[in-house]
């Protein structure tokens, strides 16, 4: 664990621990000759080789992105024991942490405002080829700044490369990917399977939980959420939410379609089903 005042690489002080997981750290430090924030990501120590890999494949796309919506990775450092990512510092919290607090009571067109930003930076994912195969709240982080919020995609690290970004680097070997009730039903079955659509049902799982304020799928154990999921089974959402446009319940239906060859296909037919330019 890194201490505050520490200097890593020569050029980075910690500030103090902003998060942390199962295999990594999260840091706020300040580039020392700059005077510039960021976001330190550290692996613990020893970390397993697909581990690595994930941290590397997510360093080599956030950083070839470069979207105002995605979060921007500028440096990778080699710290011995360990590898890191410098990111921007985003000062504001996951999606999730606003969707416990005042996403609780936002307005719709509150809502609709944060989630066209999500929706852009996996547009200008999709472009370049890039599955992201776990989109959730937890990895979209909200940047908060004179009263205005912003979108931005992380952790990239079980993304899926095909086409033009095919060769970038190899994606690891993660076992199951993606979270439970966020995951389209065909990548429980084969990850690899992946195109754009298994993000659109994701992106259908948030939307759901932004204006609903309850999740899609919900249950007590993983096999239940998946069953859940498998066979579309949530509640319509005009349970929850009096006087929801048609046009809105036509955009949930066709994001959680379970047969992905009916499911709503693009961000850009995303977009006008939303009737909103990309």
């Amino acid at each position: 664990m890194l201490q505050p005042d520490q200097v890593i690489s020569g050029r980075y002080r910690v500030d103090r621990m902003i998060g942390g997981g199962r295999t990594a750290d999260v840091y706020k430090v300040e580039h020392t000759r700059l005077r510039s924030m960021h976001a330190l990501k550290v692996l613990h120590d020893a970390s397993a080789p697909q581990v690595t890999q994930a941290l590397l494949l997510e360093g080599r796309v956030q950083a070839m992105l470069a979207h105002s919506n995605v979060v921007r990775v500028i440096d990778i450092l080699d710290m011995g024991d360990a590898d890191a990512l410098v990111m921007d510092f985003v000062d504001g919290m996951t999606l999730g942490e606003w969707l416990q607090g005042d996403g609780k009571t936002a307005s719709l067109i509150d809502c609709l405002g944060v989630f066209v930003g999500v929706i852009r930076g996996v547009n200008v994912a999709h472009t370049r080829g890039i599955i992201h195969r776990d989109l959730n709240p937890t990895n979209i982080l909200l940047s908060v700044t004179t009263g205005r919020v912003t979108a931005k995609l992380s952790n990239f690290g079980g993304a899926l490369l095909t086409g033009q970004s095919a060769g970038l680097i190899d994606s690891p070997n993660l076992g199951e990917i993606g979270t439970p009730r966020f995951t389209a039903p065909e990548l429980a079955d084969d990850p690899h399977v992946a195109d754009e659509r298994a993000d659109l049902f994701s992106l259908g799982c948030i939307l759901y939980e932004m204006i609903c304020k309850t999740p899609a799928f919900a249950a007590d154990s993983r096999d239940e959420v998946q069953h859940l999921v498998r066979n579309g089974l949530y509640e319509p959402p005009t349970s929850h939410v009096a006087n929801l446009s048609v046009a809105l319940q036509r955009v949930v239906r066709g994001l959680l379609e379970t047969d992905r060859d009916r499911r709503l296909a693009s961000c850009k037919s995303l977009f006008r089903a939303l009737e909103l330019r990309d």
